[in-house]
This record gives structure tokens, C-alpha cells and sequence, in this order.
């Protein structure tokens, strides 16, 4: 890969390039590549869809990308809350309502300083 090729910005405007002529599968053929081998790191990545979370009116539009795209990037970092409220906000964007509410549940079980649901509760279980 050339130096061009490492620089995230160009990396995103590509990405965005191939969007906006419905190039899907080459978006998503560059994108996956990319972050996998962190030329676009985490921190990028979150706030690229951050951004397009606030302002792009066409996300709805272009769902061929971005459900697994996100989905993806979900699953790389399971760990991480902010990632994971990141895809709980997409989803409710894009009226994925099932997915938002699945994804939350998976949040309160393994956030370990949540009373009712962490793996460290000292509450006693209700009936």
C-alpha cells in the first residue's frame, strides 16, 4: 500500500466516493481491509460515523453499506461502551429497533457495575 493509501482521510473520502455511487461491496471491500489493519484506527472510525450519524441525510439510503460496516465495527471492539452505544444509535436511526434493544440488553448484562445485571451483583435475584 502506497503512503496515500495510509492516510485516513483519503481512506474515508474514498469510502465516501464509492458510497455516493452505490458502489457498496467496493465501499465495503476497502473498508473492512482498512480497519482491519488499522489504517483507519478506532477512534477515526467512530468519529467518521459519528459525523455521518449527525449529517447525512441519505444513511437510510445507503444501509447496503453501513449495516455492516457498523456491524463490523461493533464487532471488533464488543468490549468498548462507547462502540457499542455508537451501533445502538445507528440502529435507532435507521429504525432498527430490534437490533437497538438487542444490543442494549447485551450492554446491561456485561456492564459489570450494573447492579441488577453485572456478572459482580450483590443484590439478591427477584423471583
Amino acid at each position: 500500500m502506497g503512503k496515500e493509501e495510509r492516510d485516513p482521510v483519503t481512506a474515508f473520502s474514498y469510502i465516501d466516493y464509492l458510497i455516493s455511487f452505490a458502489r457498496y461491496e467496493e465501499a465495503l471491500q476497502y473498508f473492512i481491509p482498512s480497519l482491519k489493519k488499522e489504517i483507519i484506527n478506532k477512534e477515526q472510525t467512530a468519529g467518521y460515523f459519528m459525523n455521518k450519524l449527525e449529517r447525512d441525510e441519505k444513511i437510510m439510503e445507503n444501509r447496503a453499506f453501513y449495516d455492516p460496516a457498523m456491524a463490523l465495527f461493533d464487532s471488533l471492539y464488543q468490549n468498548d461502551m462507547r462502540i457499542n452505544a455508537l451501533y445502538v444509535d445507528y440502529n435507532f436511526k435507521v429504525k432498527n429497533y430490534d437490533k437497538a434493544a438487542e444490543k442494549l440488553k447485551a450492554m446491561l448484562k456485561n456492564n459489570e457495575r450494573n447492579p441488577v445485571y453485572g456478572s459482580n451483583c450483590c443484590l439478591p435475584k427477584i423471583l
